[in-house]
């Protein structure tokens, strides 16, 4: 009678965390699910701008050279750096010219001057992007298009008269939407000894993860087979029931833990894109 009472007692708690576990993440996936659809529902025109973290120095001033830069009849004798700068929209609104409430203007921070500037790519001809070059030498350029639809943009090339550690900012007012959205890089950029280093530590942090993993599972195991090996079946279904509340506190967690794992490495760390790619 009583081995029946533990055994029944045993499934009906098995039975209620397993729904109750199963109707948690049946919550949470619907909340994801209506938060998405929400967001599809509305008609927003996010233009982004994100400044390449890669600059390419053509002259560098730090270093002796018998070379000699003239630009426009004047000699340079500050390093010149090339920059790559994405401007597109994010959002599903399109973008009109007649939307843009102040001029969208790439200027350098410290008004340092700009040398030349070209479109490397635009996602389609239709957009039609113009640049105004007329106050670059005061590091002020000014962008113009006739569209931008949802993921619609381009690729502007700049050189200018300075290091890489040159600051480059926006000015400009979208209706509706206000400033323009900056994406800028997580992290730093790093020499080639930064990246190996970096890359062990990380490495060495999976290892770590993987081996806690390892060692929970494998305690788990040695319990299964503990209760195996109990001669008295009452013993063994009381240790079952310990067993499942275990388990039912365990997996959850330790799926959390991968789940927060997996995105500061996949989506925290990930390096900033526009959609058309640099």
């Amino acid at each position: 009678m009583n081995l029946e009472k533990d055994n029944q007692s045993t499934s009906i708690y098995f039975t209620s965390r397993r729904l109750a576990i199963i109707g948690l993440f049946t919550t949470i996936i619907a909340a994801i699910i209506a938060y998405y659809f929400f967001l599809e529902s509305q008609k927003l025109s996010v233009l982004t701008y994100y400044i390449h973290p890669v600059k390419a120095i053509v002259i560098d001033s730090t270093r002796s050279s018998k070379f000699e830069i003239y630009y426009d009849g004047k000699e340079i004798k500050s390093s010149i750096t090339t920059v790559q700068i994405a401007i597109w929209n994010e959002g599903n609104l399109a973008i009109k010219m007649d939307d843009v409430l102040k001029d969208i203007i790439i200027k350098t921070k410290n008004g340092t001057p700009i040398l030349e500037a070209t479109i490397r790519n635009q996602t389609r001809d239709v957009i039609n992007f113009k640049l105004d070059s007329q106050d670059i030498q005061n590091g002020r350029l000014g962008v113009r298009w006739k569209i931008l639809e949802e993921s619609d943009g381009g690729i502007i090339q700049i050189t200018y008269i300075g290091s890489p550690n040159t600051l480059f900012e926006f000015e400009g007012i979208v209706e509706v939407q206000g400033q323009i959205r900056e994406l800028t890089f997580p992290g730093k950029i790093k020499n080639a000894m930064e990246q190996y280093t970096t890359q062990r530590k990380e490495n060495k942090r999976f290892g770590i993860m993987f081996a806690v993993l390892f060692l929970v599972y494998s305690l788990l195991f040695l319990l299964i087979l503990k209760v195996k090996r109990k001669s008295k079946i009452i013993a063994r279904s009381k240790l079952m029931n310990k067993l499942f509340k275990v388990l039912t506190y365990a997996i959850p967690l330790l799926i959390i833990m991968i789940g927060v794992a997996s995105y500061y490495f996949l989506y925290y760390k990930q390096t900033p894109n526009p959609p058309f790619g640099f």
